[in-house]
């Protein structure tokens, strides 16, 4: 007797268990949608790094942003994706994030599969020793426009240089023969 009642006290609590766990299956199951959704439908880009820069998780505007199709293997590293040029000052400001365990915000070029360059800003945060996290915002219509403003003020310098000259030079020219009236 005694141990029937303890067999169906087992089995009463396993069952409780087994419902216990479906439910926080669940729970869990619908949390890591929520995360999904988030990252594959933010408009930045974002990459999750291990400690060794390999590519763990991106989501689809970072792929976009590489110009990664759907059927291509994202690189083995995310180190490949960096412009030689940007590849020492990207390490610099790793081993800072996790010096001081703080955030940064940097930009950097990174290479896509036809060999086009895409200038990004980029907010890394170190994760404890798992890894980064990365996001990432395409600048290059930014930067274009930068260039094109600084290309217009030195032309507007130019103008205004020239407008002087002119005013000094018809100033002079018509001030000798009001002179000569004058008198």
């Amino acid at each position: 007797v005694r141990q029937m009642y303890l067999t169906q006290a087992i089995e009463r609590h396993t069952a409780e268990l087994e419902v216990k766990v479906a439910e926080r299956t669940q729970e869990l199951r619908t949390e890591n949608e929520r995360i999904q959704a988030i990252l594959n439908y933010s408009l930045e880009g974002i990459a999750f790094l291990d400690a060794d820069f390999k590519l763990v998780q991106t989501n689809t505007a970072f792929r976009t942003l590489i110009g990664q199709r759907g059927n291509e293997a994202e690189p083995a590293s995310f180190l490949d994706l960096i412009h030689d040029d940007d590849r020492a000052r990207f390490m610099k400001t790793v081993a800072k994030a996790v010096t001081d365990s703080s955030g940064r915000r940097f930009e950097i070029r990174l290479i896509k599969p036809d060999r086009t360059t895409v200038n990004a800003e980029i907010g890394l945060q170190n994760i404890t020793d798992d890894g980064f996290v990365c996001s990432f915002h395409d600048i290059s219509d930014r930067q274009r426009a930068e260039q094109a403003l600084r290309l217009a003020l030195e032309a507007e310098k130019q103008a205004n240089i020239l407008k002087s000259r002119f005013v000094a030079m018809a100033s002079h020219e018509f001030r000798t023969p009001l002179a000569a009236i004058l008198a």
